[in-house]
């Protein structure tokens, strides 16, 4: 495990996200969020979020995690950050409530487009303050391709009780 976070990653001012009902992640347009790590470059490809967390800390399952998945120029690696989601009775980051907000405006019929801020701003915050958990592992869903890099930020991002029972209900 390392203390490092991954170094650059970067996107630009705003995001296009786009949100499709039958799909739980959102599809990132725009080619220029990039991140960097031991060397090798990865563009983002998607992220999407887990209701409760799919890793623990400290033993513990949290509210929610999102993961922004990157891969290298020719798909054999991917780059996975994670971030938790920490339950509080105060108001939730940002970030979190526009992506809520874009999901809420999905259906069976539509698709939603919402300009999201930069990713890195929450990532990079976040690992700033506390660190990252670094290891080598697989995608959590099967074929479940060892290929993955793993970053999980050990500092939690608030996100309000109500705001967590909204991704509860988008997640399914």
């Amino acid at each position: 495990m390392s203390d490092a976070a991954p170094s650059n990653v970067r996107a630009p001012s705003a995001v296009r996200a786009e949100f499709n009902v039958s799909q739980s992640e959102a599809t990132v347009d725009g080619g220029s969020c990039t991140a960097t790590a031991n060397g090798a470059s990865y563009n983002m490809l998607q992220f999407h979020m887990h209701v409760p967390s799919e890793h623990t800390l400290n033993g513990q399952y949290l509210g929610g995690e999102v993961h922004f998945v990157h891969s290298n120029a020719d798909s054999s690696a991917l780059l996975v950050t994670g971030v938790f989601f920490k339950a509080v009775q105060g108001a939730s980051d940002p970030w979190v409530v526009s992506v809520l907000d874009a999901m809420d405006r999905v259906s069976a019929n539509a698709t939603a487009s919402a300009t999201l801020a930069p990713y890195s701003d929450l990532v990079n915050k976040a690992a700033d303050a506390q660190g990252v958990f670094n290891c080598a592992g697989s995608l959590t869903t099967p074929g479940c391709s060892e290929i993955v890099d793993w970053w999980v930020v050990k500092k939690t991002v608030d996100v309000s009780t109500g705001d967590l029972e909204r991704l509860q209900v988008s997640c399914g």
